[in-house]
């Protein structure tokens, strides 16, 4: 079963239509056509959920029959392994790359052929889970229900997110550079965004974040000072996950519990979720009171009245200039994803040829897995020029910054460490709009 996803493979999708509504590494729209071409090029994975009893709770393909004898096989493994003393991490046949992940009381697998990577995508669906039910509350499940207790039952509905954050994983990079995109924004768009936040929740005490969400990309975020809340990457994509797979969160003020498990797995959050009037854009505050659903909507009237005031918000929003590399004379450099490490917030260059069909992105995202996998693996990398056929690749690795480019294959080293420096000069010149260059914090609330 594993590698043979015929139903996604015999998926007729034109390359207009493809083009049009896939724009890998900058507006990742739709995750479905992605996964699609990414069968095509023979990146077949398959990942599997369930209960350290066997339980089948979710997996990625495949009937009912053959997921439950297969997850009997993984359960079977894990335990024998286990019973030794030892740890199954990994199993490789021929081409195929199996992973595992044994956290009571579930167990994880993923089967692929590409080998990038793949305990991180094993964590992420570890933590979306985490996201519905909190540590805590799952592991009660498990020891008053017993272990042969269908998780299923408290995962209605789940299914839809936990597949589209494995085809997130494989289709934005900004997940193996474990990073954020951030909506590139005039810097006094954004001031003005994140002003109108703070002035609204000066006063309410509950709140503990509210951030701006627009396009899968962070456009602000506003936390409460000195009480250890920050927002880590992974965080921020289970929430952009969870608008992302209900789209009626658009016509409506939504109200539910969240467990963002960097910042405490053990605890539920609450989340107000709704878009603002006119614009693109998801506003999420976040409360430690099940109770404050009148304040944050009050709030939440607040901000989007102060927003829609602005007229300039909507353009910037309908036209974001991200960075253009056609305008900017560095003819060898065909595309760069740039990670600064201090806020884990990264961006990337506007598509340009050679790189114009679906599935030529998606083979330049696969060379910035392989990338960030070896980076990772490697502390002490701190560049790498590689000279190819096809390409030249250069990574440049700092205490401040991670940069990945793929240039023309014909550029001299000399040449190619010359533009790269031209680049960085620009980046550091289009900072302000291109990142999130200053924490936020709220003002004034009242004391504990």
């Amino acid at each position: 079963m594993v590698g043979d996803d015929s139903s996604a493979a015999n998926t007729s999708v034109s390359e207009e239509e493809a083009k049009e509504n896939v724009s890998l590494l900058v507006f990742p729209v739709s995750l479905e056509y992605a996964n699609s071409y990414a069968c095509r090029l023979g990146d077949h994975f398959k990942v599997f959920l369930l209960s350290e009893a066997g339980k089948p709770i979710f997996a990625s393909g495949g009937s009912e029959e053959e997921v439950c004898s297969l997850a009997a096989l993984i359960q079977a493994f894990i335990m024998v392994v286990n019973s030794w003393g030892d740890i199954l991490l990994r199993l490789r046949s021929h081409k195929m790359h199996i992973c595992f992940s044994y956290r009571s009381p579930l167990i994880l697998a993923i089967a692929s052929r590409n080998p990038y990577n793949l305990e991180a995508q094993l964590d992420i669906l570890f933590k979306q889970v985490l996201s519905t039910l909190c540590r805590k509350h799952l592991n009660d499940v498990f020891q008053k229900k017993g272990p042969n207790f269908d998780l299923r039952t408290f995962l209605t509905d789940s299914d839809r997110h936990f597949n589209e954050i494995v085809r997130a994983f494989r289709a934005d990079p900004c997940f193996h550079l474990k990073s954020v995109r951030v909506f590139p924004l005039p810097n006094s768009e954004r001031d003005f965004i994140t002003n109108a936040i703070i002035a609204a929740g000066e006063k309410v005490r509950p709140l503990i974040m509210g951030l701006v969400v627009s396009y899968r990309q962070l456009v602000t975020v506003v936390t409460v000072k000195n009480k250890g809340v920050t927002l880590h990457p992974l965080d921020l994509h289970i929430l952009i996950n969870l608008i992302e797979c209900n789209p009626s969160f658009c016509n409506s003020e939504n109200w539910l519990p969240i467990c963002l498990p960097h910042l405490n797995e053990s605890v539920f959050l609450h989340a107000f979720l709704a878009y603002i009037p006119k614009l693109p854009a998801c506003l999420i505050l976040l409360s430690v009171d099940r109770e404050s659903f009148p304040a944050l909507r009050d709030m939440y009237k607040t901000v989007s009245q102060r927003l829609n005031s602005r007229q300039s918000l909507l353009a910037a929003f309908e036209n974001p200039q991200s960075f253009d590399l056609a305008q900017s004379n560095l003819t060898d450099i065909w595309h760069f994803i740039f990670k600064k490490k201090t806020s884990s917030q990264m961006c990337s260059a506007d598509f340009c040829i050679p790189y114009v069909s679906v599935s030529e992105r998606l083979r330049l995202l696969n060379l910035y897995k392989e990338l960030a996998t070896f980076c990772s693996r490697s502390a002490s990398v701190r560049q790498i020029i590689v000279h190819r056929s096809e390409n030249t690749v250069v990574v440049m690795i700092t205490a401040n910054y991670e940069l990945y480019c793929v240039m023309s294959p014909f550029i001299s080293t000399s040449v190619a460490v010359s533009q790269l420096d031209r680049l960085l000069k620009m980046l550091r010149k289009e900072e302000s709009r291109l990142f999130i260059t200053s924490s936020s914090y709220f003002r004034n609330l009242p004391p504990d």
